[in-house]
């Protein structure tokens, strides 16, 4: 069997895992569950994600060509994140039974207020595999690969932080947990999104954008009002 063909049947028997588990009685109806309850996460729909398609230029293919293909993925949802003071976790379990791999990860985020940034810690089975900080860019996907015997394909297990940006004098982040086979994600647990900052912490549904109403304008009066306060320069008695 070809590595296309691995491909397929992996993800095949995934999927079917994914929807039919517990009709079938597989023993596990998803390959992500909650490592506090031990439950499994159930299957929240099937995504179509766009990706782009690079054919590489030769002098007689002429221009770099890039095209767009769709992929799809099974996505689950979890709402698996604590928040306490300026620091907040988002912990999963990955049980992937056919291939004898079964851990607990946590992200713990951390946000300080003076550098406008976010520590990231990174753990595994309780172990430090990856530390970083990052400010308001989205930084690139953090992946470990997931050793499949006799098989000779690419699986990868990868921390997707995104949608940052700064609401007011906070920072909002979001974060998905993608299972990757030859690079392409094929298996994505989303986490709810968080805010901190001074307006506190919040873990918001991706929708809710920053969670802060609109920030008010300055009326003109007020400008106004700034502007034709006249004082006497000795008295200091206010004219108009």
């Amino acid at each position: 069997m070809n590595s296309n063909g691995a491909i397929c049947v992996i993800f095949a028997g995934i999927f079917i895992i994914c929807l039919y588990g517990d009709v079938i009685e597989i023993p596990f109806s998803s390959p992500y569950y909650n490592p506090d309850t031990k439950k499994p996460l159930r299957m929240t729909s099937i995504e179509n994600m766009l990706v782009n398609n690079t054919k590489y230029a030769t002098k007689q293919a002429g221009p770099l060509k890039i095209s767009q293909k769709t992929l799809r993925r099974v996505g689950f949802r979890s709402n698996g994140c604590n928040c306490q003071a300026l620091n907040c976790g988002c912990c999963l379990g990955i049980n992937l039974n056919q291939f004898n791999f079964n851990r607990e990860g946590c992200m713990n985020f951390t946000y300080d207020p003076n550098e406008f940034a976010v520590n990231m810690n990174m753990y595994m089975n309780n172990n430090n595999i990856f530390s970083n900080s990052f400010s308001a860019k989205n930084p690139p996907p953090l992946c470990m690969p997931i050793p499949i015997p006799y098989i000779p394909i690419q699986v990868h297990a990868c921390a997707r932080v995104f949608n940052i940006h700064t609401p007011g004098s906070n920072l909002h982040l979001c974060l998905d947990f993608e299972t990757r086979i030859q690079n392409a994600a094929v298996l994505v647990l989303h986490f709810d999104c968080i805010r901190m900052g001074l307006d506190g912490v919040a873990v918001l549904k991706p929708e809710d954008g920053g969670g802060l109403p609109p920030s008010l304008p300055v009326s003109p009066s007020d400008e106004d009002q700034v502007d034709t306060d006249i004082y006497d320069e000795v008295t200091e008695i206010k004219l108009s």
